[in-house]
């Protein structure tokens, strides 16, 4: 539902270009629900993140596109 209520901010408040990002958020939620499910995951988000160095830089990365795609 995360992603489905993203896509529609994206596609009507953000402007036509940040429907872009919708994929990057994605790829995100499903790295992190892939994360909280291991077997040695307490399941506290502030240290699922800061272990998992893949997830760390695509929040960057979509960061840095939204950033971008906000101010041009």
């Amino acid at each position: 539902m995360t992603n489905v209520f993203y896509a529609l901010w994206a596609i009507s408040a953000a402007g036509k270009y940040f429907i872009w990002t919708v994929p990057a958020v994605f790829l995100i939620c499903l790295r992190y629900c892939m994360d909280i499910g291991k077997d040695d995951s307490d399941g506290d988000p502030v240290e699922v993140v800061l272990d998992d160095k893949a997830l760390i830089v695509m929040c960057l990365i979509y960061v840095f596109s939204a950033t971008v795609l906000l101010y041009i």
